[in-house]
């Protein structure tokens, strides 16, 4: 799967499809953390759109949080819109950790109140702010965001303040943009 030697033994091809049961099936069974991410990396196929979701949704909630950073960034490509509404209860559940920053990344496409809600609660979060920001930008536009990220440039915690400048930063430079086109 991982063409362990390469030049020595090279696959023909890797089966996306034909290997989505098998990987979904070892999914849960296996431990050791760089043979999940490995497998959790080659999910992040059309053939594993759909199906792999609750699976990987489950690894999740128990994967540490580089994995869950992986986990996340798969789920952003084989989560259907109908799935949606798992992924934000997910984001909500607030584990701490850098992990769910790509579960936020998803939120902005998530045409719900509880989703925006859960977005502008991240740009309070150290762990996920940076992501959040950027995220509520796409989801309302940036000069709606303008005014929740400007509100946070003064905050106590550096990682807020710093993300909120970061956002409003691009806000503004794409504000500036629309303006003069």
């Amino acid at each position: 799967m991982n063409r362990p030697y390469p030049g020595v033994l090279e696959p023909a091809r890797f089966d996306a499809a034909a290997a989505t049961p098998i990987l979904l099936h070892w999914l849960p069974e296996i431990h050791d953390a760089r043979v999940k991410e490995a497998i959790v990396r080659h999910l992040k196929t059309k053939a594993a759109r759909g199906v792999a979701t609750q699976p990987l949704i489950e690894a999740f909630r128990v994967a540490g949080e580089d994995l869950q950073w992986v986990i996340g960034d798969t789920l952003q490509a084989v989560a259907t819109k109908e799935q949606y509404p798992a992924l934000v209860e997910l984001a909500a559940d607030r584990p701490p950790g850098h992990g769910r920053a790509q579960l936020f990344d998803i939120l902005w496409r998530v045409k719900t109140d509880r989703a925006l809600k859960i977005l502008v609660h991240g740009l309070e979060d150290p762990d996920v702010a940076l992501v959040a920001g950027s995220a509520l930008r796409r989801a309302v536009g940036n000069e709606a965001a303008r005014d929740k990220l400007a509100r946070l440039t003064d905050r106590a915690n550096g990682v807020v303040s710093r993300a909120a400048r970061e956002n409003l930063k691009r806000a503004d430079r794409a504000l500036s943009k629309e303006r003069r086109a």
